[in-house]
């Protein structure tokens, strides 16, 4: 009898234990997906261009909680195909760059395409950050 009653307590300890320490773990994989996530802003602007492309649209991404390394934005067209928005201050065509944090970056669409049912995708290396249909983006002023 007095066995039964120490394996039930050292059952009942084993299971309040573990019961404690799951809270920790969920929390510390929380904590940790949190550091990782980056906020920011995208926004569109009606602004016609001719360097580095001819655009009327750009695309701009501003105020990132932490450093972009290997920024690039992807429109996805409505049949599907993508293509890499280009930089908009530069002359030459750049396709990936770092944003700092806080900081903000502008890319062209290309003019002659109609982006309102695209998707805007913006990408730090290979991994999305953030997805959504250009016509749900803001539209701000230049």
């Amino acid at each position: 009898m007095v066995d039964e009653i120490s394996l039930a307590i050292a059952i009942a300890a084993l299971v309040v234990s573990i019961g404690a320490i799951i809270p920790l773990y969920l929390d510390y994989f929380a904590r940790r997906a949190e550091k990782r996530r980056i906020d920011l802003e995208v926004e569109r602007v009606k602004y016609d261009s001719t360097s580095p492309i001819e655009s009327e649209w750009t695309i701009r991404i501003v105020h990132p909680t932490k450093a972009i390394e290997h920024c690039s934005v992807e429109i996805q067209w409505a049949n599907g195909a993508k293509d890499w928005l280009p930089i908009g201050d530069r002359t030459t065509k750049i396709y990936d760059i770092k944003i700092p944090k806080g900081d903000g970056l502008s890319f062209r669409v290309p003019k002659g395409s109609e982006p309102s049912i695209s998707k805007i995708i913006v990408k730090d290396g290979e991994k999305t950050i953030f997805k959504r249909n250009f016509r749900d983006l803001p539209l701000t002023n230049p």
